[in-house]
């Protein structure tokens, strides 16, 4: 167990040296502060234990517990490099600035609203009201996000096109023309159906 927030120096010194998944405990005062950084403000749970994952020196997964029962698992969100294929980065909530500097991305584990809003770093991107709390990954190019790939729906059931791909829709070009040519006709005959002519 670590105290305080902050990890020992020696876990300090070598988080970011970690290149396979580790998973660590401590006691959370307000901030997970690891690897010197904030990866989590989390000021509704004083003096729980947290556990939390670390996966090419990144936090990737943290889970709330108390009284050794998990009471909350948060799944950031995580950026790999394009290039390299490398996990670069994770969040939970992405500023504005730091989805600028992104220049050949992708960001993976980002979920819909309820309303099915695909909302970035504040921005709202678009709407897919037939896939409420869907898991998606966005394509970011020099700074703008270009690209949806959706991953699976709130039921776990993954989210294919007609040839049994993953679902891609461009967000530079006309989604409701895309989604009627790109999803079956079983998709388009019952999803659309509770949509009208909305999605846009």
């Amino acid at each position: 167990m670590f105290l305080g927030g902050i990890l020992p120096k020696c876990y300090e010194t070598h988080f970011y040296e970690y290149k396979i998944y580790i998973s660590i405990k401590k006691y959370l005062t307000e901030l997970l502060w690891v690897g010197g950084r904030i990866w989590l403000t989390l000021n509704n749970y004083p003096n729980y234990e947290v556990e939390f994952d670390v996966e090419q020196g990144i936090v990737t997964d943290v889970r709330l517990i108390k009284n050794g029962e998990v009471v909350e698992h948060k799944h950031l969100a995580l950026i790999y490099n394009n290039k390299t294929g490398e996990l670069v980065d994770s969040f939970i909530k992405l500023r504005n600035d730091e989805l600028k500097n992104l220049e050949d991305h992708t960001i993976k584990r980002l979920y819909l609203n309820k309303r099915g809003d695909l909302i970035l770093a504040g921005n709202y991107l678009a709407a897919f009201k037939n896939f409420p709390e869907a898991e998606v990954e966005i394509l970011v190019k020099e700074g703008k996000p270009v690209l949806v790939r959706f991953i699976k729906d709130r039921e776990n059931n993954p989210i294919l096109d007609k040839i049994g791909q993953f679902l891609e829709i461009s967000l530079e070009d006309n989604i409701k023309k895309q989604l009627f040519a790109l999803l079956s006709s079983e998709l388009k005959s019952y999803k659309f159906l509770l949509i009208e002519n909305k999605l846009y």
